[in-house]
């Protein structure tokens, strides 16, 4: 049977608060680390790729290659919401200088509702984990020569998250209502850092251009407030390894606006509280797009697109329409 990959663990902690309020304090820590760390993954693009229509590609290939997707895995993205809201500007001091500066910030929005039946009733319940992040960055590039950059990056989070559990039933209310204000309807706070450092390469071709990258980033952080029993310091951290090639392709020019076909493959490596989530300490993801590039026209967005990301090996496999920004 496939599981509910995003917090259901409300049996286990029911039972651990029955037998010790200290493995209450510890699975509600873990629940926590888990809520964090997995919306700080699932609301940067540069890791996953979640758009507003998934589906199964073996439904079109005629195929039944389970890591390519399943109804299970669209049930899951369709249950998950993700919201990223960037916005980023030049600090550097000397326009000569082999070293830039750039200042960010982001405001970013996950939610997962997933059904809960815990009690047997006729009618489930509905389970809502809601996260909000303000982002601030400082990313530096060193140009090693007009191919080559290394790259080093540091962002703070200041996350906010909060449980709404509704109960459609007198008997999951009954049975639920001990746990109401401990673990369910319940909020809590977090902050992390995320030092990152990266290498990236471009090439100029006479039919478009290449790039690679290679970037590492490791999160921490505590949390703090909220309405957890002693979890204000529950321990965050996750860490990924992003290997990543795209090419650009131009197709045409429209008004002034080019047109360009976007390619992508990326390998994603995991640790930390987000493996146990996606059911996987590894996946792959694969995007084409079209893209428009806007820079004249909109100086903070460089390029928009839609196309098409298929993510392969990890708990939401399959494909997904998305929308593109400054890719």
């Amino acid at each position: 049977m496939i599981r509910q990959p995003i917090y259901i663990y409300l049996l286990m902690m029911i039972a651990l608060m029955l037998f010790s309020h200290r493995g209450y304090a510890d699975a509600a820590s873990q629940l926590l680390e888990q809520v964090f760390v997995t919306s700080l993954v699932l609301t940067d693009s540069d890791t996953i790729s979640l758009g507003f229509v998934n589906f199964d590609p073996n439904t079109y290939l005629h195929s039944d290659n389970s890591d390519l997707g399943n109804t299970d895995a669209v049930s899951i993205k369709n249950h998950i919401n993700t919201l990223s809201i960037p916005y980023s500007f030049d600090i550097s001091m000397q326009e000569a200088s082999p070293w830039s500066h750039r200042l960010g910030f982001r405001g970013t929005y996950f939610n997962s509702s997933l059904d809960s039946n815990p009690s047997g009733a006729e009618t489930p319940d509905e389970n809502s984990h809601s996260v909000y992040a303000f982002v601030t960055e400082l990313t530096q590039r060193y140009s090693i020569n007009n191919q080559w950059q290394m790259v080093f990056g540091e962002a703070a989070y200041l996350m906010r998250y909060k449980n709404h559990y509704d109960y459609n039933s007198v008997e999951s209310e009954s049975f639920l209502q001990p746990l109401d204000g401990l673990i369910l309807n319940v909020s809590s706070n977090s902050w992390m850092l995320e030092p990152h450092i990266g290498l990236s390469f471009n090439k100029d071709q006479h039919w478009g251009s290449w790039h690679f990258n290679s970037d590492m980033y490791y999160a921490f952080g505590r949390t703090f407030g909220g309405d957890y029993v002693k979890t204000d310091t529950a321990k965050l951290e996750v860490w990924r390894y992003i290997n990543s090639i795209d090419l650009h392709y131009p197709m045409s020019e429209f008004g002034g606006i080019a047109e360009v076909l976007y390619l992508k493959a990326s390998r994603v490596d995991l640790g930390g509280g987000v493996t146990s989530q996606l059911e996987t300490d590894h996946y792959y993801e694969f995007d084409i797009a079209y893209l428009f590039n806007t820079g004249e026209l909109v100086s903070f967005i460089d390029n928009i697109g839609i196309g098409l990301s298929f993510n392969v090996g990890s708990v939401l496999r399959g494909g997904s329409i998305v929308i593109f920004f400054n890719e």
